[in-house]
């Protein structure tokens, strides 16, 4: 009698749906740490603003929460799209 193995990595139907999840899985981890490293940069510009203080600071600022709204929808899009 034969038996089957019924790992969905050796079924040729299933193998390309595992791995298209799996890269959308790392991309949406990807998305996650570039989201948390956008808010690093608001508190490293914030404590840069208040250090050295000059007329282009305010502008920074708003780039680097610009920057932090860009990443939070990348992150929202890619795991609605998971």
């Amino acid at each position: 009698m034969e038996t089957f193995n019924r790992t969905p990595f050796l079924n040729p139907d299933l193998s390309f749906l595992n791995y298209l999840f799996l890269i959308k899985a790392v991309l949406v981890f990807g998305s996650l740490v570039y989201f948390l490293f956008s808010l690093i940069v608001i508190r490293q510009v914030d404590l840069l603003s208040k250090t050295l203080k000059t007329k282009v600071s305010p502008f920074l600022l708003a780039g680097a929460v610009l920057n932090s709204m860009f990443a939070l929808a990348l992150l929202l899009f890619s795991l609605l799209e998971l």
